[in-house]
Formats: structure tokens, sequence, C-alpha cells
């Protein structure tokens, strides 16, 4: 019997043995490669989505800049008027969008999501840079680092054009905020973090992502095995996979600079 024992394990055993852990790395590396693959896919669509949101926010912006009823009332309204309604009203039309009219003086005569706290926090200064740039005729589409976020947003000049004088400026912005990286996550069907710099907080490296804890709180700050310093991503880098556990259990993170 114990010969028999003997043979079995050099001769089935170890043979079994090998073939169940070649089947399994086999698998494993199936499984990388395909999720490799998905990631390249969502990350490059994201990165679609993205562009998809800047041209519509140049759309939206252009749109009511070339409007009538801004471009001949503008002149005459003051902050509170009868624009500030009107935009009010119509601010389903643009999602998530928030929409802000500005005068030749800079001075604010318009804007959506005026109740929204949350908004708050991505409304244009009437001092900041773009809004002068746009009164000066130059239009602009670009992300914004701003105290509490990261932000798109797209400015066009309004013109008069029997005197072909700028008359006011409209600024439209896309918080990239948590309900926004939740609707590209369900486009995608992957986990969407952004991370950047804030200069406010002392260049402190801070993160949006749809990733949640154990309690289902979105994270907060980076974790260990996040990139460190975004701008040195390099492709390297976007090959990158991190093991967890198990050999064969793992995930996937792939970067793209903004």
């Amino acid at each position: 019997m114990l010969k028999l024992v003997l043979i079995f394990l050099p001769v089935i055993l170890a043979p079994m043995t090998i073939m169940v852990s070649l089947s399994v790395w086999i698998t494993a590396n199936r499984m990388e490669s395909d999720f490799r693959a998905c990631s390249r896919t969502a990350l490059n669509n994201a990165k679609n989505i993205l562009s998809e949101y800047e041209k519509r926010a140049e759309n939206i912006a252009e749109l009511l800049a070339e409007t009538e009823w801004i471009r001949e009332k503008l002149p005459l309204q003051k902050t509170g008027s009868d624009m500030q309604e009107e935009l009010k009203a119509k601010q389903d039309m643009w999602f998530t969008a928030i929409v802000e009219v500005f005068d030749i003086k800079k001075q604010l005569v318009a804007r959506t999501y005026t109740d929204e706290n949350l908004a708050k926090a991505f409304f244009t200064n009437p001092e900041a840079p773009l809004v002068a740039e746009t009164l000066g005729m130059k239009k602009a589409s670009d992300y914004f680092v701003l105290k509490d976020g990261l932000a798109l947003k797209a400015s066009w000049p309004i013109v008069n054009y029997k005197t072909l004088e700028p008359v006011g400026a409209v600024i439209v912005t896309y918080p990239l905020n948590i309900l926004f990286l939740r609707t590209i996550k369900e486009w995608i069907q992957s986990e969407v973090t952004v991370i950047f710099e804030s200069e406010s907080d002392g260049k402190l490296m801070r993160v949006f992502t749809t990733l949640q804890d154990q309690k289902a709180y979105p994270l907060e700050r980076l974790w260990e095995t996040a990139v460190s310093d975004f701008r040195a991503v390099t492709e390297r880098d976007i090959q990158k996979r991190e093991r967890i556990i198990f050999f064969y259990r793992f995930y996937i993170i792939l970067y793209k600079n903004i």
C-alpha cells in the first residue's frame, strides 16, 4: 500500500499539480491581457467623452453669444435682470453646465444654478483672466484648477455686429466633480479618478474619484499605489499593474494626462 502511495505521488499527483498550475497561469495571463485591453478602451472612451464635453461647452457658449435676445438685450441689462430668469428657466437644457453672462465692465448679468451650493465653487470670478481675455475678443477652452476642484471652461465673446465691438462674454463651465465622474463611469463601465495639484492648498495633490471605501464613501485622498506625480507619467506607467493578495488576482491602472 505504501509503495502504491509513493508511486501515486510522483506519477499522478505531480503532473496534475503542474497541469493545474499551468492552467491557472495561462488563465491569469489571459485575464490580465483582457483586462488591460478593456482598461485601455475605457480610458480612450473617457478621453473621448471629455473631448465631446469640451466641444459641447464651446458650442453652448457660441450659440448663446450669437443669440439675439442676449446680444441685443445685454447692453440694457443689469444684475438681477430678466436675462437671469430666462437663463434659469433654460438651465435644464445644458445638463450640469453652468452658464454665465458678463457685460463689458466684467459685471455678472446672469448665471444658472445660482441656488446650488455645490455649484458655487465652480462659478467664474469676474476678475479672473478668462473674463478679461474673452472681452478682449479671445475665445478659450481649457481645464482650470479652482480652489475646490477642477473644471472645464469654454468662453465666447458677445459682439455688437453694428459696431464690431465686444459687449460681453459667455462662459460655460462643466465641473469635474463626483457627479460628472459617475456619469463617465456609467458610460465606460470603469472606475474614474481625476488627480490634480491644488495651488491654493500649497500644491497639495487632490483627488476626485468614483472609487469608494468600505462604507461606500468616495475616497478623499490618494492610495499608496496611485501615481504620486501625474506630470511624470510615462508609457511604462501606462502599462503598470498592481497585484493584490494572490498572483491571479489583480487590478489594472491606466493613466492619461489632461
